[in-house]
């Protein structure tokens, strides 16, 4: 993947009362006394959002780093973290739009260069980019689901990969990352992963490539 940076400020006091009025030790506070580590995260989100009307992205973050504050984990020993997710609706049918996915030389037109894909359950793939992993589910035309490695980035994240066909000539594409572990991670990668369904839009739709200089204006 195309590396985005976004230079995420540092996650200090100053910055986080700046966002939401509130310093790190007053949020937690908060939490604690909604029962947030016995309420669970999906209730601690909902709480944030609904009732305290915070940013749905800085409640992610609020509740990233207050478990990590409680020494919350998942199995493996490594904290939840992120979830980021990234959408497109492509004006392409599903078939060619999961073929842009799933064969080598296709990939290599919009994404990255010199592909390599054993396209099935437990099959590998690697490119020039440093993107590496292992195909852990697929359903063609649906889903697929991988690891995804690259040394810029914390090791151990997942990728859900969906596709929804919204007639013969349209389809939606859904990105899903998850198991994050930093902030400034999960900010760089929802930005680089937003770039990429863009690539893959104006390849599939234009069969031209968009330079980053010009996705990034169009950002602004």
């Amino acid at each position: 993947m195309v590396e985005v940076k976004n230079n995420t400020p540092s996650l200090n006091d100053e910055r986080i009362k700046s966002a939401t009025g509130k310093t790190w030790k007053q949020w937690f506070e908060v939490l604690d006394k909604f029962g947030g580590v016995e309420k669970g995260r999906r209730a601690m989100g909902d709480y944030l959002v609904g009732e305290c009307k915070v940013d749905p992205w800085w409640s992610a973050t609020m509740i990233v780093q207050y478990e990590a504050a409680h020494k919350i984990v998942e199995k493996d020993g490594r904290p939840k973290g992120y979830m980021i997710c990234v959408s497109k609706t492509v004006n392409a049918p599903v078939e060619k739009i999961f073929a842009a996915f799933s064969d080598a030389k296709e990939m290599d037109k919009w994404y990255s260069s010199k592909t390599k894909l054993d396209f099935k359950e437990n099959g590998r793939y690697a490119n020039a980019d440093g993107d590496a992993g292992e195909f852990k589910k697929i359903r063609p035309n649906k889903a697929i689901r991988f690891t995804w490695e690259n040394k810029r980035y914390t090791a151990g994240t997942f990728i859900d990969l969906t596709f929804q066909s919204k007639g013969d000539k349209k389809c939606a594409v859904m990105i899903a990352h998850d198991r994050i572990q930093t902030r400034q991670e999960a900010d760089d990668l929802r930005a680089g992963w937003g770039w990429a369904l863009d690539l893959l839009k104006s390849y599939l739709e234009t069969g031209k490539q968009i330079s980053y200089a010009d996705w990034e204006t169009a950002q602004k």
